[in-house]
């Protein structure tokens, strides 16, 4: 009987443990999939506001004859989008900016960087209205109108300097750059923010306790005065009665002699 229960518990365990690992995997691949769709309702959005750019209706009037020339986003080896960085911008101005030259392809993308910067800025100040202490939204939480205000305009400013942004499939190149800015400026801004309130916090808190102690030093200092004083009165009673006695028993020893 007790090697079957132990065969038992043993089983049950190895079950447990099996149970445990597996949730766990399932756990991972539905945050997997939160993920993905969240990156796919991103697309959507960018997709949608892709309408109301003038470059793009332009392209939709297009006869149905003509072909457009998608520039797809970058792949990696697994034939998935590839996470954009700094080189992306910059093989991108390479490749399409036909300005043939290192220097200027790098002057390019400063220009650039300063549209969506200056654009970013304009929408922040329309947000925070020259509160200081005011957080930005995450570029998640931000309002669409917002998002399609800066990727319109920075499309149509960059657009003007020779580089073909909109026929990029889910305007992926100005995305990235005005994604990218928004959320250093609101990360930098907000984390600022929570800094500033940290140290006034801490600064009040100072404030209080030094103001307990300056308090627990007056009251100690007026207890030695309220106690010095009561010790004065104490001895002053004290000789006051002991003058009555001197003279009670003056009077006492007087009546004697007297009856004398």
């Amino acid at each position: 009987m007790n090697a079957n229960h132990e065969a038992i518990l043993s089983s049950i365990e190895m079950l447990s443990t099996k149970l445990i690992k597996e949730s766990q995997n399932l756990h991972e691949c539905l945050y997997n999939i939160e993920e993905k769709i969240e990156l796919l309702d991103m697309e959507i959005k960018n997709l949608n506001q892709l309408k109301d750019i003038p470059a793009v209706q332009d392209i939709e009037r297009l006869d149905e004859g003509n072909t457009i020339d998608w520039i797809m986003h970058p792949q990696n080896e697994d034939g998935k989008d590839d996470v954009l960085n700094d080189e992306s911008v910059i093989n991108f101005i390479h490749d399409y900016s036909e300005l043939y030259d290192e220097k200027k392809e790098r002057k390019l993308k400063q220009d650039i960087l300063k549209i969506v910067r200056w654009t970013c800025n304009d929408v922040e100040e329309t947000i925070v209205h020259g509160d200081k202490n005011k957080k930005l939204p995450t570029w998640k939480r931000l309002s669409s109108d917002n998002k399609k205000l800066m990727l319109n305009s920075v499309t149509e400013e960059v657009q003007k300097r020779g580089l073909p942004c909109h026929r990029c499939q889910g305007n992926w190149f100005i995305h990235h750059l005005v994604y990218n800015c928004w959320h250093n400026k609101a990360k930098y801004r907000n984390k600022k923010i929570k800094q500033k309130l940290t140290n006034s916090n801490t600064e009040n808190s100072n404030n209080i306790d030094g103001s307990k102690v300056q308090y627990k030093k007056n009251k100690t200092k007026k207890e030695q005065k309220e106690q010095k004083e009561q010790e004065k009165k104490t001895v002053k009673e004290y000789r006051s009665l002991k003058q009555r006695a001197v003279r009670m028993r003056i009077y006492i020893i007087k009546s004697e002699w007297k009856m004398e």
